[in-house]
């Protein structure tokens, strides 16, 4: 334990007053090192919290979550827990399931709009219009029937047609989206949609907003440049929703200033 302590102090890894998050699986590694964690917290002045993923890929997948949701509840260790169909995901993407069950857990620990949504997967699974897994890619659209579609994210779809296209983004995914965001788009068959000409960019400037899509980079996008884009496109075609944005971000702004002060 010693010999862990001092590599952790090493590289200052365990902080001061923090908190120390561990992800564990339910396995024996996992749990060793949370339980180390939890045996250095006193001496080291640092607080552990544990975070679990059920994939439900394996056959024991169920009885891990409960073993590590009872070991945590024993000894007074904060619990995070997520949980989605990882490999119908991975099905629905064109994922790996190794790809699949990373951006689920990424969305589940980082975007909680998005979270709430994955737990709430089997009841997306018994939707009729959407048999298959947890967001089913839709086939046709209101520009006619879908010839090529991109999942961007997990109920959110960049969909063309033979003449037209846009986003389409599930019911449950649009809940998490601002009223002026939700005014640029219309209604259809369980669906927001975003026309491609103008409106898209409404819903992908605030899906990077939430955290639940990163822009590119790449040979065409540098650092900051599809953001630009997208920032300027909006601006010039919605600017009421521009503005309403901006004042979101000062209140927000305003308010952790606020908090920052009362601490």
């Amino acid at each position: 334990m010693e010999q862990v302590a001092a590599f952790c102090r090493r590289w200052d890894m365990l902080p001061r007053g923090g908190l120390v998050l561990c992800a564990v699986s339910g396995g024996r590694d996992s749990m060793a090192l949370l339980h180390l964690l939890l045996c250095l917290a006193a001496a080291e002045d640092f607080s552990v919290a544990a975070a679990h993923f059920n994939h439900h890929l394996r056959p024991t997948a169920d009885r891990d979550e409960a073993f590590v949701r009872d070991w945590c509840r024993e000894r007074g260790v904060p619990l995070t827990r997520g949980g989605a169909d990882a490999a119908a995901f991975a099905r629905e993407t064109g994922r790996s399931v190794e790809d699949a069950a990373r951006v689920l857990r990424e969305y589940a620990y980082f975007s909680p709009e998005l979270r709430a949504i994955l737990e709430k997967a089997a009841l997306i699974q018994s939707d009729r219009n959407r048999t298959g897994g947890m967001f089913h890619a839709p086939k046709s659209s209101p520009w006619g029937e879908v010839q090529n579609c991109e999942t961007l994210c997990p109920g959110v779809f960049l969909v063309s047609t033979a003449s037209h296209g846009g986003t389409m983004v599930a019911n449950e995914v649009a809940a998490v989206l601002s009223p002026a965001a939700k005014k640029c788009g219309f209604k259809d068959k369980g669906y927001l949609c975003f026309e491609e000409d103008c409106d898209a960019q409404v819903a992908l400037r605030e899906l990077m907003d939430k955290k639940m899509i990163q822009a590119p980079v790449n040979e065409r996008f540098g650092p900051g440049a599809y953001e630009a884009v997208i920032n300027s496109s909006v601006q010039i075609h919605h600017p009421e929703y521009w503005q309403a944005r901006e004042k979101a971000i000062s209140e927000q702004n305003r308010q952790a200033k606020k908090k920052g002060r009362e601490r």
